[in-house]
């Protein structure tokens, strides 16, 4: 989540998301993206795309990372949390 250098902007030229997937991909992760700004990154492990519902990434996730905490993030910050610990008690 927060693909973008910098919060709230979309230009992703030096961002570390690109090390940090790269990296888990040899780690044999799978991997989800989500960015309002960003709609893909290409690494040398592939091209990621963003989805459109954070609902259906955070649900199965083990994992989530913010790469950059966009104001939207913020914002929901509380309802993501209710939609990983919801699935906690399952």
């Amino acid at each position: 989540m927060g693909l973008a250098c910098k919060p709230d902007i979309s230009y992703t030229r030096e961002f570390s998301v690109i090390r940090i997937v790269e990296e888990l991909m040899e780690r044999d992760a799978e991997i989800e993206v989500y960015d309002l700004n960003i709609i893909f990154i290409i690494t040398n492990s592939g091209e990621f795309y963003y989805e459109e519902n954070i609902e259906g990434i955070l649900k199965p996730a083990e994992c989530i990372i913010l790469v950059n905490v966009h104001t939207l993030f913020k914002v929901n910050l509380e309802i993501y949390l209710k939609i990983i610990h919801n699935r906690v008690k399952e």
